[in-house]
């Protein structure tokens, strides 16, 4: 678990974002893990996420896709499934 999150203050923007993609690299998921067990979602990205999409998981272990680019939280509806021609 990392516990130094000193480095991430920084004034320097570039700084910044070096030092927390450094951080989240080594993440080992239990600060997620315990946000699930307080009852609060979680929110992240795996690679085949849909750009501009992100997860939100529940508690209760749904999910769901996400989007902020209006700055608020619009869930993403699910694709129409596959029509199949007979």
């Amino acid at each position: 678990m990392i516990t130094d999150t000193s480095k991430l203050y920084d004034d320097d923007d570039e700084l910044w974002i070096k030092n927390f993609l450094e951080y989240i690299e080594h993440d080992d998921g239990v600060a997620a893990k315990e946000s699930l067990m307080k009852g609060v979602s979680i929110y992240y990205a795996e690679p085949d996420t849909p750009e501009n999409c992100v997860i939100k998981e529940y508690p209760d272990g749904r999910k769901e896709l996400v989007s902020f680019m209006t700055g608020k939280e619009i869930p993403v509806p699910p694709p129409p499934p596959p029509r199949f021609r007979s």
